[in-house]
């Protein structure tokens, strides 16, 4: 329905031998070259296409625009179209000439040509008679589908609604996911990091009410003995340093456990691609699978583990902030709430936009790298038809 504008697919995998053909013409029409060579391009076509493809292509816009068509074919009902025939025999140049001279010089070929000629004939007449039977039929069962349009109509309808709930499901990420990346960090590394984090904002907080209550010892202008002073110098040095070794002990830890889930989730994604079937390269863009061992990949190595120790970090921050200032002051927790509140619908908003520039910077890569690996796939066709320049400027 659409014409020249029509996505073909990756390799052409969904057209049939004779849709392949019919494109391998289309494209040598298109091109500027003065010399067309066509290998055969009838075979695969019934008698209405090929017909067509004949009249209207190769004798008309390429005859038209005065061309030097080199043509093999097994369709001899076209000989008398050509200007020099060469008749190939055991591997060389048996005849040599025009349709009358070779039938001049070879009667006896010319006599086969004319049985062979006969015999394609009735296969096309036959041929012909099918596809009638076959649009007749085609035409019975529209009619008789035509009450159902409405019908078609709805599941159309409701296709489209699937189709865009999908695309929503698709923006969301599942628990699941979470899980998979936990489990590729490790069980221990996961726990491990989980209580070194609880022990260091732990620290953190005694450090807190260490300080404050320094404070509230040497706000009455007394003089303190020096054991006082090296009680609580020393007690809040050694929080601090305990503080200081913890935040380091958990970066450690979240830098390990990254590289483990990277080398786990690398592995299995190796593992996958490896063991797919052959049909599932056929239907899956090669730019879809490139994205996945290169961008993703160092998303997954460089930016989660930071990102997963910035999440722990800023929420148990928050958690001990807040059960500090509620026991301090319990009213705190009313604007609290509130306050909790309205950054759960601002993070919900903000997710929602996040993930879906990240969806779209996904759909920007993953075009380029497909049209670079399908046009280093098609390299000599680009090159044959000196197109090299506008495969340039498109990338």
């Amino acid at each position: 329905p659409q014409g020249d504008q029509t996505e073909i697919g990756e390799r052409g995998i969904w057209l049939t031998p004779g849709q392949k053909r019919r494109v391998s013409v289309a494209r040598a029409m298109y091109s500027s070259s003065d010399i067309v060579i066509l290998d055969d391009p009838l075979s695969f076509l019934d008698v209405h296409e090929g017909s067509h493809m004949m009249k209207e292509g190769i004798l008309g816009m390429l005859r038209e625009d005065n061309r030097t068509i080199v043509l093999t074919t097994h369709k001899l009902e076209y000989l008398k179209e050509a200007d020099n025939i060469l008749v190939m025999r055991d591997g060389h140049v048996s005849h040599q000439g025009t349709f009358g001279e070779i039938t001049t010089e070879d009667p006896s070929l010319y006599q086969m040509w004319k049985n062979t000629m006969s015999t394609q004939a009735q296969q096309e007449e036959e041929e012909k008679r099918k596809d009638q039977r076959g649009l007749e039929k085609k035409y019975l069962r529209r009619q008789a589908t035509k009450t159902h349009h409405k019908e078609d109509e709805v599941s159309a309808a409701q296709e489209e609604a699937e189709k865009a709930k999908m695309a929503k499901d698709l923006m969301s990420v599942p628990m699941s996911a979470y899980l998979t990346y936990m489990l590729s960090c490790g069980v221990f590394w996961v726990v491990i990091l989980l209580l070194v984090g609880l022990l260091k904002h732990g620290v953190m907080v005694a450090g807190d009410f260490w300080l404050a209550d320094w404070s509230s010892q040497f706000m009455d202008g007394k003089a303190r003995t020096e054991e006082e002073w090296h009680y609580y110098i020393y007690g809040y040095v050694g929080l601090s340093m305990s503080g200081i070794f913890l935040a380091f002990l958990a970066s450690i830890i979240i830098v390990l456990a990254g590289i483990q889930a990277g080398r786990n989730l690398h592995k299995k994604m190796l593992t996958r691609i490896i063991l797919a079937p052959t049909r599932w390269f056929d239907t899956t863009p090669y730019g879809r699978i490139l994205s996945r061992f290169s961008s993703d990949t160092a998303t997954i190595d460089q930016q989660l583990p930071t990102t997963a120790e910035s999440l722990i970090r800023t929420f148990l921050l928050c958690i001990a902030a807040l059960l500090v200032n509620a026991i301090v002051t319990p009213y705190f927790l009313i604007p609290a709430a509130v306050i909790i509140f309205g950054f759960y619908l601002l993070q919900k908003f903000f997710i929602q936009s996040s993930r879906e520039l990240q969806h779209l910077d996904i759909l920007t890569k993953s075009p380029v790298l497909y049209h670079f690996s399908e046009t280093l796939r098609g390299l000599s066709t680009v090159r044959a038809y000196r197109d090299e320049r506008r495969f340039q400027q498109k990338l």
